[in-house]
């Protein structure tokens, strides 16, 4: 909620007595006249571009060695359970 506070007399006094004769509070009234004020000025005259992501953006390229990019990544594990509670612990130890 905005609060406007009119520090001259005579404006104070034209916009209770312009309210009265359209049948309106001062606050409406008041209201209505920013309203129409606001909704006659130019749009702001900053905007947001859109990136295009095919411009800004690329494939990841990982090196990929031949011999082990075949290979089996947890070939060394024997029991599972174990081998996931070290991996418990060890990140603990991080």
């Amino acid at each position: 909620m905005l609060t406007i506070q009119v520090n001259d007399a005579r404006l104070e006094q034209q916009l209770i007595e312009q309210a009265q004769a359209k049948g309106k509070t001062a606050e409406q009234l008041a209201t209505s006249i920013l309203a129409e004020a606001l909704n006659q000025l130019a749009p702001l005259p900053f905007s947001f571009p859109r990136l295009d992501p095919t411009q800004h953006s690329r494939p990841l390229q990982f090196d990929v060695d031949s011999e082990t990019d075949n290979a089996p990544v947890f070939e060394h594990v024997t029991d599972t359970v174990e081998f996931a509670n070290e991996l418990r612990q060890n990140a603990w130890k991080r």
